[in-house]
């Protein structure tokens, strides 16, 4: 029987505890018999830290083969292009992806294929178990248990790597060779972009299956309301990218220009409200939570609109 090749890509950037915690989690997978996994880890930094860590599983694993590559240009596209490269030329049948700051369930794997086995889709997106350093009060609201939180078979709007399977037909060279945009190298969205993009060149399908899960660890600098705002400015910032992208700057300017006027109105109503409720904590709270989200995109299309996007990604957080 021909076994059925599995590429795991995960890129890495200065979390080597966490990418320990990824490894010995994907090490620890179950797998069928007629199933050959390889988890190939490619490190966007300069120092050889992940690859000592990575040849640490190599050498130890059973089942798992890990491999490691470095890629100098600094950009989490570039990496996955990296990903996506080794999976083609090396004829996998699947090349799935996750985080550095992720970690599997023993069956995730299992799961992800299964579930495309019997939908036959493109691409499959599973679930996000997140797992909280600390949950500060002022943005509690904001911190959910699961990422998604869908049914099963439900079609995602926006599909994301942190826990993806895409079938061959995606990334081969004699398919759609579908791979990620280098010009998003540090303003993220790049893994949004290529899934919209192959959904209106391709028309490719992709599903969602809660039973395939990884958890994410979110250390506390991702709790706070300047990340929240910073998060929330970005993908502002890449909406006009993805508009200019596909007309103008100008026409990016004119067409997001309505939703900044009242992003900027809800600005004033929000400073208002804040105080006049100074003195009821909870609806406080959830005024200034609203506050932060529409200055940050009021900020994220300024930002953007005068040329310069916001690159969330220059650095990382978690360790």
């Amino acid at each position: 029987m021909q076994s059925t090749k599995i590429l795991v890509g995960v890129c890495t950037y200065q979390r080597p505890q966490m990418l320990k915690n990824c490894l010995q989690h994907i090490a620890a997978m179950e797998m069928d018999a007629d199933q050959e996994v390889v988890c190939f880890v490619v490190n966007n930094d300069s120092e050889p830290i992940a690859s000592e860590i990575v040849e640490t599983f190599s050498a130890s694993s059973d089942g798992v083969t890990f491999k490691f590559a470095d890629c100098k240009e600094r950009g989490i596209p570039q990496a996955r292009n990296v990903i996506l490269e080794y999976a083609d030329n090396s004829n996998f049948d699947f090349c799935a992806f996750l985080d550095d700051d992720e970690y599997p369930k023993k069956d995730w794997l299992k799961e992800l294929v299964k579930y495309q086995v019997a939908s036959n889709d493109d691409a499959i997106q599973g679930e996000v178990l997140n797992v909280y350093e600390a949950k500060p009060w002022i943005v509690e609201p904001l911190l959910h248990d699961v990422k998604f939180g869908k049914e099963e078979g439900h079609v995602p709007r926006v599909v994301s790597t942190c826990n993806v399977l895409m079938t061959r037909s995606l990334y081969a060279s004699d398919a759609k060779f579908l791979r990620f945009d280098p010009s998003l190298a540090l303003t993220g969205g790049s893994d949004k972009e290529l899934f919209n993009r192959a959904r209106e060149t391709f028309g490719i399908k992709v599903s969602f299956t809660p039973k395939a899960c990884v958890y994410e660890t979110i250390s506390a600098s991702r709790t706070s309301l300047r990340w929240f705002f910073q998060r929330f400015a970005r993908i502002e910032s890449n909406a006009f990218i993805f508009k200019a992208k596909k007309g103008s700057h100008l026409k990016a300017i004119f067409t997001m220009l309505p939703r900044a006027i009242r992003n900027f109105l809800n600005i004033l109503f929000y400073t208002i409200t804040i105080a006049l409720t100074f003195y009821v904590p909870n609806m406080r709270r959830r005024k200034t939570i609203k506050l932060v989200r529409y200055s940050a995109r009021f900020w994220g299309y300024i930002s953007s609109a005068t040329g310069n996007h916001i690159n969330p990604y220059q650095t990382t957080t978690g360790s």
